[in-house]
């Protein structure tokens, strides 16, 4: 009796060693991904700070140039003298209920 409450206590005692073990592996894991994503965070950080320059003077050049500007112009649809335009097919259809 004795015996097998020892081997259960020393069950017991092996697998909270091992739960222990496994949630320090867990949290050191996740504090090297922390600190990788944070490291990678700055470095992207400082890549867009210098290219600050860059993209302004882009911008600003775009903008000197006309870029806010429509690039397509608008055009308006062509009508002949008689009144019909693009499709003189559909002029002609409903005008029968125009007469009336």
């Amino acid at each position: 009796m004795i015996c097998r409450m020892f081997a259960e206590f020393e069950q017991r005692k092996k697998q909270l060693e091992k739960q222990d073990a496994d949630a320090k592996k867990k949290a050191q894991e996740e504090l090297a991904e922390r600190e990788f994503l944070e490291a990678l965070k700055k470095k992207e950080e400082k890549m867009w700070e210098k290219s600050r320059q860059k993209r302004v003077n882009g911008w600003r050049a775009w903008e000197a140039a006309g870029g806010h500007k429509s690039k397509m112009p608008k055009t308006k649809e062509e009508r002949k003298a008689g009144g019909t335009g693009y499709n003189s097919y559909w002029d002609d259809k409903g005008a029968d209920y125009k007469k009336e």
